[in-house]
């Protein structure tokens, strides 16, 4: 796991994140009471986004054997059943950790666009 302590901080975020939006969104609208949602992302933030610069290049580099650990990890992480519906969640996952880790790459390396 220690080659992708990273890419799994990233990951849980962005499934934390998920996880919220669902709850919020159950009762078919969004409101202020739906702020407790998002408590349990708060902590999983700043481990998600400290090293995003690694996080590009670990799921660039994602082998088979990696991409299997990794998704271990997030089915242990959110109590999923190794099912297909759960692969599905977690490929979608990985799509959004991996272009969120790119665009903060991208803010992280272009001083121009500072205010």
């Amino acid at each position: 796991m220690s080659q992708l302590k990273e890419s799994f901080q990233m990951v849980r975020f962005v499934g934390c994140l998920g996880q919220a939006i669902q709850k919020a969104r159950a009762d078919g609208k969004i409101n202020l009471r739906d702020v407790a949602y998002l408590l349990p992302v708060i902590p999983t933030v700043m481990p998600a986004f400290a090293d995003a610069d690694e996080v590009v290049g670990e799921l660039k580099n994602l082998s088979e054997d990696d991409a299997t650990q990794l998704r271990e990890l997030f089915f242990a992480e959110f109590n999923l059943l190794d099912s297909e519906a759960s692969v599905d969640l977690f490929n979608a996952v990985l799509q959004t950790a991996g272009g969120l880790a790119s665009l903060v790459h991208f803010f992280d390396n272009r001083n121009d666009l500072e205010p």
